[in-house]
């Protein structure tokens, strides 16, 4: 744990040349990757409540995550959970 609430995920040494044939390129963006984040510590969590925390773009980083399998959703109201 970091200064002022910060956190770092750090990967293993010994797997960083299996993870990285799994993502050459790295699978999400900087964006994408602190949605998840903010997402797997607030969780559960609506959707709405984290386009008000990360701003609208959040929107389609959702959809990405979802699409890689790394979240899911499931509609609540107008919003989804």
């Amino acid at each position: 744990r970091l200064p002022r609430q910060r956190y770092v995920l750090q990967l293993d040494p010994k797997l960083s040349e299996e993870v990285g044939k799994l993502a050459p390129q790295g699978l999400l963006s900087l964006g994408e990757l602190k949605t998840l984040i903010y997402i797997a510590l607030s969780q559960p969590i609506l959707q709405s409540n984290v386009v008000i925390y990360r701003g609208s773009h959040s929107y389609k980083h959702i959809k990405t995550l979802e699409a890689h399998g790394f979240i899911e959703t499931t509609p609540a109201g107008r919003t989804k959970e």
